[in-house]
């Protein structure tokens, strides 16, 4: 999602969904696996580089801010969301430097879970 003075990504943390929410299409299809703390991370690296070479309309601009709200339940791949987001704060040259303010983790209620993240 592209604004004036930054860029969204949303991210997937599952091919599918095993949450069933009868109103989400993903959903609906099952879970097929948990993605692995790479892949959530290649999301965000490509991403990340289309921003700076201005393959997006409007020109080169800096991805600023990360939701996890793709594919899947991030809290019922938690080690792996987790892995991601460190490697997305930590700082270069074994991280991206992200603020940990700008990455949102949408969940729909693993409230266990959610004191665990807290």
């Amino acid at each position: 999602m592209r604004y004036s003075r930054r860029a969204t990504l949303c991210v997937s943390s599952q091919a599918g969904c095993g949450m069933a929410c009868p109103f989400c299409a993903t959903g609906q299809m099952g879970l097929t696996r948990n993605l692995t703390t790479a892949e959530i991370v290649e999301q965000v690296r490509l991403a990340a580089r289309a921003c700076r070479d201005g393959e997006l309309p409007g020109g080169p601009t800096r991805l600023t801010n990360i939701v996890f709200m793709g594919m899947g339940e991030p809290l019922a791949n938690y080690r792996a969301v987790l892995g991601a987001i460190r490697r997305m704060v930590d700082p270069a040259p074994h991280g991206m430097g992200m603020s940990a303010r700008n990455i949102t983790v949408s969940t729909v209620g693993l409230a266990p879970v959610i004191d665990r993240l807290a």
